[in-house]
């Protein structure tokens, strides 16, 4: 599916296959070096306006692979990890192992009955067994979009209870600021 995925799709913003060979049991598959490293690893160090640079490029990819990919493609593991940095600071999305396509006839949903994404990631239903949806893609690219405009990790392991998780985490954020705000205008 990688290569199907890596072979059909042409954006600036996903990591270029260059090669691939399957001998026997054996699969090796050639990508471009992005040496900048990880999204995840980076964030603290970036400046406002490249945050927002890397927010608008990513989205782009997922526009090429929802609406411009005939049949769609959901990547179904979009997170801060798997967006590669270039020396310049372009983002490379990376890692279509688990992608999808949508069925013909049914641009929005690949079925499926295994587990998909990463915990942090996925959309809170995606742990069970359902249809994937180009939904799912978007709502980690919301966590992703947390992530950036935060600067937090969508996982804290040395967080507790609410603040654990960075959605969690926003939810109590804008709950207590949604309650003060009715208790204002009251």
């Amino acid at each position: 599916m990688e290569v199907y995925v890596l072979n059909s799709t042409n954006h600036p913003h996903i990591v270029k296959l260059l090669g691939c060979c399957s001998e026997g049991t054996e699969r090796l598959l050639v990508y471009e070096y992005v040496k900048g490293g990880t999204l995840r690893h980076r964030l603290k160090e970036l400046n406002w306006y490249t945050r927002m640079r890397i927010a608008r490029d990513t989205a782009t990819v997922l526009e090429k692979l929802h609406l411009q990919s005939d049949p769609p493609i959901i990547h179904r593991d979009f997170k801060s990890d798997n967006i590669l940095l270039s020396t310049n600071l372009s983002p490379k999305v990376s890692d279509f192992g688990i992608a999808k396509i949508a069925p013909a006839g049914d641009e929005l949903t690949a079925a499926t009955s295994e587990t998909l994404g990463t915990y942090g990631y996925a959309s809170p239903g995606i742990f069970r067994p359902l249809n994937a949806t180009v939904m799912t893609d978007i709502y980690s690219f919301g966590v992703v979009l947390l992530e950036i405009i935060t600067g937090k990790p969508a996982i804290d392991h040395s967080k507790e209870g609410d603040e654990h998780y960075l959605v969690h985490w926003r939810q109590v954020f804008f709950g207590a600021d949604y309650v003060i705000k009715e208790q204002v205008l009251e």
